[in-house]
């Protein structure tokens, strides 16, 4: 994921049906469709109606788990990205916010709680951010990227 690769960061994507070989798993993302997303949403009343994700875990111990909710990330590539309402380009942008959103979810399980005021982190991404992720620039900052290599090296050394 060049998110990652821009912040240092090598990530290997593994099939969990699959056996991996590895017996730490990392970290898991779910990508929810819209139906099990409304249901993750209001059984978890802490999450914002307009959130593309949920990473569980605490302000004292980040979890593991994150999920990211499909059917909202395809509402905001449409709406606040697509012009032209062309399918294929709908797709792209899909895609494009759905990668950054996954990236952001992964990022909370990896920085301290919270959100930043500009870059990936942020909380609401605005239509400048949103052009930034399509042209490939939107990231986490330096001074984010520093603590997630640090604390992967931490954990790889468990």
């Amino acid at each position: 994921m060049r998110i990652y690769r821009d912040a240092g960061v090598n990530v290997i994507w593994i099939d969990p049906l699959r056996p991996s070989g590895t017996s730490d798993p990392g970290f898991a993302l779910v990508v929810l469709p819209g139906a099990m997303s409304r249901q993750l949403t209001v059984a978890t009343e802490a999450v914002a109606t307009d959130a593309l994700g949920l990473a569980v875990g605490t302000r004292e111990h980040r979890g593991r788990m994150a999920y990211v909710f499909y059917s909202r990330v395809e509402r905001i590539a449409r709406t606040r990205l697509n012009m032209s309402r062309q399918v294929e380009r709908d797709d792209i942008y899909t895609l494009i916010v759905l990668a950054h959103a996954m990236a952001h979810e992964i990022g909370h399980l990896l920085l301290p709680y919270g959100h930043s005021a500009t870059g990936l982190m942020r909380a609401d991404w605005n239509a400048k951010d949103l052009r930034l992720a399509a042209d490939g620039r939107l990231n986490f900052t330096s001074e984010q990227a520093e603590p997630i290599r640090g604390g992967l090296l931490t954990r790889a050394a468990r």
